[in-house]
């Protein structure tokens, strides 16, 4: 799940598109901003290689974090300090994290040929937004 939510999250914080470099950026910064964040002891670089490698473009865990001890403690450290400093405003992460379960669960019984008409509604979406 924490793979999942972790892609989620970093394609909803960037408007619903796939991140690009800079988005990844700042999004790295947040996730390892906190004092807790610093006393858990990740790295951009791992935040950077769990978001882009492991949760967007489903590179397997154990391939980029090759350590055992680092495989298994990042994913939920990640997702966590992703989820804490990226979520929408006016919801608590925990209850963020309900909705991506929710929305993974929808999506699975929708068939795939919904995803043109959902990419497209989302640009449209943006469009209407920045024009306001």
């Amino acid at each position: 799940m924490c793979i999942a939510a972790a892609g989620y999250a970093a394609i909803n914080a960037c408007g619903r598109e796939w991140p690009n470099d800079s988005n990844m950026s700042i999004m790295v910064r947040e996730a390892t901003m906190s004092d807790n964040a610093r006393k858990l002891g990740f790295t951009e670089q791992e935040v950077y290689d769990f978001v882009a490698r492991v949760s967007l473009l489903l590179e397997p865990v154990n391939e980029v974090f090759p350590e055992p001890e680092r495989m298994t403690v990042l994913p939920f450290y990640i997702t966590a300090h992703l989820l804490i400093s990226i979520h929408p405003a006016g919801i608590k992460w925990w209850d963020y994290l309900d909705q991506i379960e929710a929305m993974f669960e929808i999506s699975e019984a929708a068939d795939l040929d919904l995803t043109p008409a959902m990419m497209l509604r989302a640009r449209r979406t943006r469009l209407a937004e920045k024009r306001r």
